[in-house]
């Protein structure tokens, strides 16, 4: 193993580079670990055969166990995105149904009840929504930092070339086809490179594998074992993460819900609310009947005031009428006595009235 530049920075994998206090300590530790790579000699495993065997099982055993761990924490990752989705659709379609009994302008307690349990879906899908964006924000490569090494560079660290084909030069440049129906120039130039990317990736695993020494497949396996390890962290991590996504939300959804249904029935207490929309309707009738009641009293008196003034104004024409036909009398009978004096036709007016 050659010697590693402490001052190096190209193998650095990407456009944007950090400062150089950055690189001075990071290279530190590389000499470190290149130095402690390079104090395991092969004459050293060549002596114990048997140490070194051991060894490599052991390796192998615990690349086994990271993959199997990796695979449970895919697992419920994958069960947490479920219930995401899940979380998401149910409280979409509940809060479709609750919205329908709330009304700002009639307040009743059902209604009331129905906006605290909104409140609580509310919550609800938007902690569905966040586990679905946090599982697919976490499926993004750029997530793991070591992918910023370039192994190509630093050969004994980032993706080992015996177990993951990242670490194997041409592998990586097979392009993708996204239609195998459709043949055009374009797709030729796409077989070419998948073609070249294979050979290469062949001659390069091939010729690293015939010229490996003993130290070099012990240090390959090594190298994965602890890629995965770290993988494995990433793992764990983003499964805790998903984890506090759902805890968080249902907790804060429940003490929301809960929080809003005691201030709905204290207000509806205080200022006695009716039950439902039904309530409000049966009110409503029963108001309108006592006001129907109460203009047909008030109808029935006026038209009691009425016939009465009637009634006044029939006594007062059949009184002028009879005080018309007394004149009328008296004129017919003053003319058939014919007073010779203003006396006599005073006292005949008299008798007439007295009649």
């Amino acid at each position: 193993m050659k010697d590693f530049d402490i001052n190096s920075e190209d193998w650095w994998n990407g456009d944007q580079k950090p400062d150089q206090a950055f690189f001075n300590e990071a290279n530190t530790k590389i000499k470190a670990i290149y130095d402690s790579l390079n104090s395991f000699q092969d004459e050293e495993v060549q002596e114990d055969k048997t140490k070194k065997v051991d060894k490599i099982k052991l390796l192998e055993g615990l690349i086994k166990h990271y993959l199997d761990l990796t695979k449970v924490l895919d697992q419920r990752r994958g069960d947490y995105f479920k219930a995401g989705l899940q979380l998401f659709t149910i409280a979409l379609a509940g809060l479709g149904i609750v919205i329908r009994y709330i009304s700002p302008s009639n307040l009743t307690i059902v209604g009331l009840i129905s906006a605290s349990i909104a409140i609580g879906l509310v919550i609800i899908i938007y902690t569905g929504f966040r586990i679905i964006t946090t599982y697919y924000w976490q499926t993004k490569s750029d997530r793991y930092h070591f992918l910023k090494i370039d192994a190509k560079k630093l050969n004994y660290l980032g993706n080992s070339w015996m177990w993951f084909y990242h670490g194997v030069p041409g592998v990586s440049k097979i392009p993708f086809t996204d239609n195998e129906k459709k043949k055009s120039a374009k797709d030729l130039e796409s077989n070419k490179k998948g073609v070249l990317g294979y050979l290469e990736g062949a001659e390069a695993y091939f010729n690293n594998y015939i010229k490996a020494s003993d130290k070099d497949i012990f240090i390959q396996h090594l190298r994965y074992t602890y890629l995965l390890l770290v993988h494995n962290a990433y793992k764990n991590k983003f499964d805790r993460q998903l984890t506090d996504r759902l805890s968080i939300g249902t907790r804060n959804a429940a003490f929301a819900t809960v929080t809003a249904l005691l201030i709905s029935f204290g207000y509806s207490l205080v200022e006695k609310l009716p039950f439902n929309r039904h309530e409000i309707v049966d009110m409503t009738n029963r108001e309108l009947h006592d006001s129907l009641k109460q203009d047909s009293k008030l109808a029935t008196f006026h038209q009691l005031q009425q016939n009465a003034t009637n009634k006044d104004n029939t006594a007062a024409i059949e009184s002028i009428t009879a005080s018309d036909s007394i004149v009328k009398g008296l004129l017919k009978d003053t003319t058939a006595t014919k007073p010779t004096t203003a006396k006599q036709a005073t006292s005949q007016l008299k008798k007439a009235s007295t009649k």
